[in-house]
C-alpha cells in the first residue's frame, strides 16, 4: 500500500479471498514496505481463476483482483510393451498377444497392481477373448487370448485404463481364414514314372496372407485315361497334405489341384512310361505271302497293360519260326522304337504256321498263319 505521495503504508490489514481454490493466510498486515502477501492454491478446475485483496482505509473500501490460469496436471499414460502380431487370421487367437504397461508422465514404469486395462478394436472387426486384464506387480497387463473376427483389412487395437491416457498398438492386418488358391502351391514327384507307379502330390495350402491353413480340403485331378487317384486328407496344422496319382496308360499327364473349388497355380506334367515287355500283350502283324516274294512280319512290343514300348533292345529275346512247306527261322531286326521285323521268302504255295515268342513265351495270337499263293 502506498499513500498519495508514494510512501509505503504499513500495518494495514489485508483480507484475501479466492474465487476458486484457497488462500493461506486469509488476512495479513502490510510490512514497512507496504507489502502484504498470502499463498494462493488454485482450484481443481482448469481455466482462469481469481483472488481478491480487500483493505479498509479511513472507512474507504479498496480492493484489487489477481488472476491466474490453471492447467490440468500431467496424467500418467499407458504404453504398449509388446505389440500384437502384424497379422491375424479371422477367428484365430493372435499369435503374439499384446502386453500393456503403466507409465508416469515422464515415461517411467509405474509398478502398480490391480489396474484394469481394457482392449478394443477399430476397423470393423469384433474383438473376442478376454478384453479386460488387471496389471501385475510390475504394472503390466498381459493379454492371453484376444481374437479378431469380422471384416478383413487393417485393424487397430486400443487400450484404456481409468486415470491413464490410453494408447493404440501398431495397426495389424486381419486376414480371412479361408484358403487362397493364389497363395497356395503344390509339387509333384517324380515327374517321370513307369505305369502303375505312384506320383506323390504335395500341396501347401495358405490363406491370403501366406499363412498355413489347417483342415482345408484339396482335390487332385489328372488328364488322360486309366488313372488311379488317391485323394489327400484335409491339410495338417502346417497346411500340408499329400495324395498320389498313378496310371496304367503310358502318356504325358497333367496333374491339377483344386483348393476351395479353384485351381492352384498351373498344371504340372508327369510322363508315364511303359513297363517291361509282356509276351501276353505283345502283338504282331503277319500278312499273307506270295511264292518267291519276301514276307515281312512286324512285331510291336507291349507291356502288361498293352502300352507299346517306345525303345528297342528285345531283338535277342524274340524268335520267329515258320513251319509248313516253307520252313524258316528269320532273324529279328530291331527298329529302335519298340517295333521289330522279321522277313522270309516262301517258295511254295502253302498255309504256313508262324510261331513268335518273347523270352520263350508265345506272344498274343501266336501261332499265326500266313497263306502263301
Amino acid at each position: 500500500m502506498l499513500d498519495p505521495f508514494g510512501n509505503p503504508i504499513h500495518n494495514l490489514t489485508v483480507n484475501w479471498q479466492a474465487a476458486s481454490g484457497t488462500v493461506n493466510p486469509a488476512s495479513d498486515r502490510t510490512d514497512r514496505n507496504g507489502l502484504a502477501q498470502t499463498r494462493w492454491t488454485l482450484g481443481a478446475t482448469a481455466g482462469t481463476q481469481t483472488a481478491t485483496a480487500r483493505i479498509s482505509v479511513l472507512g474507504v473500501q479498496l480492493s484489487v483482483t489477481f488472476s491466474a490460469t490453471a492447467t490440468a496436471p500431467p496424467q500418467p499414460v499407458l504404453g504398449v510393451r509388446t505389440q500384437p502380431s502384424d497379422s491375424a487370421i479371422d477367428g484365430v487367437p493372435l499369435a503374439r498377444q499384446p502386453v500393456v504397461e503403466l507409465l508416469d508422465d515422464t515415461g517411467a514404469p509405474v509398478a502398480q497392481a490391480g489396474v484394469t486395462v481394457t482392449a478394443s478394436a477399430s476397423g470393423g472387426a469384433t474383438l473376442g477373448g478376454t478384453p479386460s486384464v488387471s496389471t501385475d506387480g510390475q504394472g503390466r497387463a498381459a493379454f492371453t487370448d484376444l481374437v479378431l473376427s469380422g471384416t478383413t483389412g487393417q485393424v487397430t487395437l486400443s487400450f484404456a485404463a481409468s486415470g491413464y491416457t490410453g494408447v493404440s498398438a501398431t495397426p495389424l492386418t486381419l486376414l480371412s481364414a479361408a484358403p487362397s488358391p493364389g497363395a497356395s502351391s503344390f509339387t509333384v514327384g517324380p515327374t517321370s514314372v513307369e505305369v502303375d507307379s505312384p506320383v506323390t502330390v504335395t500341396v501347401q495350402v495358405r490363406n491370403a496372407g501366406g499363412l498355413p491353413v489347417a483342415g482345408a480340403g484339396v482335390t487332385l485331378s489328372a488328364s488322360g485315361q486309366a488313372n488311379t487317384i488317391t485323394q489327400p486328407p484335409p491339410t495338417d496344422a502346417a497346411g500340408v497334405t499329400t495324395g498320389t496319382v498313378s496310371s496304367t496308360r503310358a502318356e504325358t499327364k497333367t496333374i491339377s489341384v483344386l483348393v476351395a473349388g479353384q485351381v492352384v497355380g498351373s498344371g504340372q506334367a508327369v510322363v508315364v512310361t511303359p513297363g517291361p515287355a509282356d509276351a501276353g500283350e505283345t502283338t504282331a502283324q503277319v500278312p499273307a505271302g506270295h511264292s518267291g516274294s519276301p514276307t515281312t512280319f512286324v512285331i510291336t512290343a507291349r507291356d502288361r497293360y498293352a502300352n507299346p514300348l517306345t525303345s528297342g533292345g528285345l531283338a535277342g529275346s524274340l524268335t520267329v519260326v515258320v513251319a509248313g512247306l516253307n520252313l524258316a527261322a528269320p532273324a529279328v531286326q530291331d527298329q529302335g522304337d519298340g517295333t521289330y521285323t522279321a522277313t522270309y521268302t516262301p517258295l511254295l504255295p502253302s498255309t504256313d504256321t508262324v510261331v513268335i515268342t518273347l523270352g520263350g513265351v508265345p506272344i498274343r495270337g501266336s501261332p499265326f498263319t500266313s497263306a502263301v499263293d
